[in-house]
């Protein structure tokens, strides 16, 4: 795959999720450049890939890194962790991580969002603040349903 058909791949999956993509070709090259881990990335754990601080934000300069899978992992449960605003055991966190979340699906022009907790099905919303917020909820009564 070469350099462009990288930033191309990179820039229609951050579309697909729903993120906005400020960064111009030349910029994205220039951040792969400065890490000196072009040829280490890709998928798996111990490869390396574009990561946002703190998992939010657009993918623009000075909001953007280059980490392996597994830091963009650790960042991401981190800031859900916050997000949560309590202290989460790592077994409880591995077990709430494992479900898939909200995606966008761009077909669906009314309620593209989808919100999927696990296996389970919660619904589809039209704004990505609805299905945060469903998917939130979901986690909660999970939650609960597993203190009682």
């Amino acid at each position: 795959m070469t350099r462009r058909q990288a930033f191309t791949a990179n820039r229609r999956s951050a579309k697909q999720r729903g993120i906005a993509w400020n960064l111009t070709y030349e910029e994205w090259v220039a951040i792969w450049d400065a890490s000196g881990n072009w040829n280490r990335r890709g998928r798996g754990r111990d490869r390396y890939c574009m990561a946002r601080k703190g998992d939010s934000g657009p993918y623009e300069t000075g909001n953007v890194y280059v980490c392996t899978n597994l830091e963009n992992c650790r960042d991401f449960r981190r800031a859900f962790s916050e997000w949560q605003n309590e202290v989460v055991r790592i077994g409880q966190l591995a077990r709430t991580m494992s479900s898939r979340g909200w995606t966008f699906v761009k077909e669906r022009k009314q309620k593209p969002y989808q919100v999927q907790l696990g296996r389970k099905y919660i619904g589809r919303f039209s704004t990505q603040a609805e299905a945060e917020a469903a998917f939130r909820a979901a986690i909660q009564t999970r939650e609960e349903a597993r203190v009682a």
